[in-house]
C-alpha cells in the first residue's frame, strides 16, 4: 500500500466571492428547488392526465426528467464547494461530474432530435402518423435517448479514468 494525497483542483475564483457566498448560496438553492419543484410538477401532470400521454407529451416529460439529472448534477457540487472553506474538488468527483454534465447535455440534444424527428413525421405523414409512431418505435426512440449518452460516455469516461492527472499536474509544474 503506497502513500499518496489525493489530486485536487482549487477553484480560485469562489475565494473572491467573500462577503456574497451566503447570498450566491440562497439564489442557487431557490433555483434548485423551483427547478425540481416544477419540473415534477410537469412530469406529475403528464403522467396523471391521460390525454397527454400522446409522443411530444412524452419527450416533454424525458426533457424534464433530464432537467432534474442534469440540475441535481450541478446545483449540489456548486453550493458545496461555494460554502467550503478550502474551495477544493478531488479529481474523482470532478470527473463524475463531467461525466454527468455531459450525458445531461447530450441527452438534450438527442431528446431534442427524436422531438424533431416526431414533428417532422407529423408534418409530412399526417395520415400515416399513428402507423408510423407506433408504441414499439416510440419505446425504441425513448431507449435510444436515454441509454445512447450514457453509453458513449460511459466509455470516455472509462478512458479518462485510466489518465494519470499526476504526471500531467506535476509536467504543468515544471
Amino acid at each position: 500500500m503506497d502513500n499518496t494525497t489525493a489530486l485536487t483542483f482549487t477553484m480560485t475564483a469562489y475565494t473572491a466571492m467573500g462577503n456574497y457566498k451566503n447570498g450566491l448560496f440562497t439564489v442557487f438553492l431557490l433555483l434548485y428547488c423551483i427547478i425540481i419543484i416544477l419540473n415534477s410538477l410537469l412530469i406529475t401532470v403528464i403522467y396523471q392526465n391521460k390525454a397527454l400521454h400522446q409522443p411530444m407529451n412524452l419527450f416533454s416529460c424525458m426533457l424534464s426528467m433530464n432537467e432534474i439529472y442534469g440540475s441535481t448534477s450541478l446545483f449540489p457540487a456548486i453550493m458545496f464547494v461555494l460554502m467550503s472553506e478550502t474551495h477544493e474538488i478531488v479529481v474523482k468527483w470532478c470527473m463524475a461530474q463531467v461525466y454527468f454534465l455531459h450525458t445531461y447535455a447530450s441527452a438534450e440534444f438527442t431528446i431534442l432530435a427524436v422531438m424533431g424527428y416526431d414533428r417532422y413525421v407529423a408534418i409530412c405523414f399526417p395520415l400515416h402518423y399513428y402507423s408510423i409512431m407506433s408504441h414499439s418505435k416510440i419505446g425504441k426512440l425513448v431507449a435510444l435517448a436515454g441509454l445512447y449518452p450514457l453509453i458513449v460516455f460511459g466509455c470516455f469516461y472509462s478512458l479518462t479514468l485510466q489518465l494519470s492527472f499526476k504526471v500531467f499536474y506535476m509536467k504543468l509544474k515544471s
